[in-house]
């Protein structure tokens, strides 16, 4: 980087190509196992510097709408750079990650469409979030990497490289690992994707869900089969979401309700060991019960037929909580022997 490591007053855009210059350095004597002084000084005093300028302490660069704008740009324009910044970032010392993943995260926040880094690293998605996930499992990375790519999967912009059936199956193994941390990370990656603030994002959201609706399906019901507590617990909390808003996902809520095998594994969930897992059941059953019987179709209007003396009776004897009265969940209860008492 002849010419810009100067004394000279840097524009923005300049400031981000010394900033991962010594970032890439740094990163480089990190993974040679050489502490290089020239190296980390560079870094230290640059790193810095950017967090000057992000937190609007810079008078050289101050924090304007115009600078974020450019400075966002161009870190993604570095997009090979930033990706393997991103990618290694667990290699650099724990308070300079935390700092390089604000700077990262604060740029991907950027309250502008389209965001500028999320456009212009658009062409490194993918290639960093495979690698992102190949390392899930390495210690300590599943929560940074969960972090990296909650920062990417909330653009609207980027959402497409998320909403893939591929990327589901992928969270959905992490899913079901054995390490808790691992775990719960990509479960709570994947309700970060499934389960958008953004209406916008909603909406392409359902899009998918509508779109791939067996094979969504199918990424859950292949969790649930696992013994695994937290997993089904969650998993079924997050399709109970999905579900209630059928106006919006009606083909993967019509999906759900009329095929037999998921009111199976909801009837079977009934009867867990596990109280909470019984309650999400309950839920999910419910909206069998609501939905209208032409959505349903005859299968699964035929089972709940032939069930219906055992389904009141698990709905008058379940009680969660036997020891606080709660009036709404009573109401709900009531709703249900309703609506099975009107099955003919």
């Amino acid at each position: 980087m002849p010419g810009l490591f100067g004394r000279s007053k840097k524009k923005p855009d300049q400031q981000v190509a010394c900033f991962l210059a010594v970032c890439d350095a740094y990163l480089n004597s990190i993974q040679d196992e050489k502490f290089d002084k020239k190296a980390f000084k560079k870094f230290d005093k640059y790193n810095k510097r950017m967090l000057e300028i992000m937190g609007g302490k810079c008078k050289k660069c101050p924090n304007t709408p115009e600078n974020m704008t450019i400075i966002a740009a161009e870190f993604g324009k570095e997009g090979e750079i930033l990706s393997r910044l991103l990618v290694c970032i667990n290699e650099f010392p724990p308070e300079f990650k935390k700092q390089l993943l604000d700077i990262f995260g604060e740029l991907f926040a950027l309250n502008t469409y389209p965001n500028p880094l999320a456009e212009s690293f658009d062409p490194h998605v993918d290639n960093t979030v495979e690698k992102l996930m190949d390392n899930f499992e390495e210690p300590g990375m599943s929560a940074t990497a969960a972090k990296i790519v909650k920062m990417m999967c909330g653009k609207l912009e980027l959402s497409d490289h998320f909403l893939t059936i591929e990327f589901f199956k992928v969270l959905a193994g992490y899913g079901l690992n054995s390490n808790f941390e691992i775990s719960s990370e990509a479960l709570s990656l994947m309700q970060e994707i499934l389960l958008p603030k953004d209406k916008k994002l909603q909406e392409k959201v359902s899009e998918f869900l509508n779109q791939n609706k067996a094979e969504v399906m199918e990424v859950f019901m292949n969790l649930f089969d696992e013994e695994n507590y937290l997993v089904k617990r969650e998993g079924m909390s997050f399709l109970q979401q999905i579900l209630l808003d059928s106006k919006n996902n009606i083909d993967f809520y019509n999906y759900f309700v009329s095929e037999k095998n998921h009111l199976k594994f909801v009837m079977q969930s009934l009867n867990d060991d596990s109280t909470s897992i019984n309650v999400e059941a309950f839920s999910l059953l419910m909206i069998f019960l609501k939905a209208p019987e032409e959505s349903r179709g005859p299968r699964v209007n035929e089972t709940l037929r032939k069930n219906r003396d055992p389904l009141l009776q698990f709905i008058e004897d379940f009680n969660p909580n036997p020891d606080k009265e709660d009036e709404y969940f009573n109401k709900q209860k009531e709703e249900a022997k309703d609506e099975i008492e009107m099955i003919s």
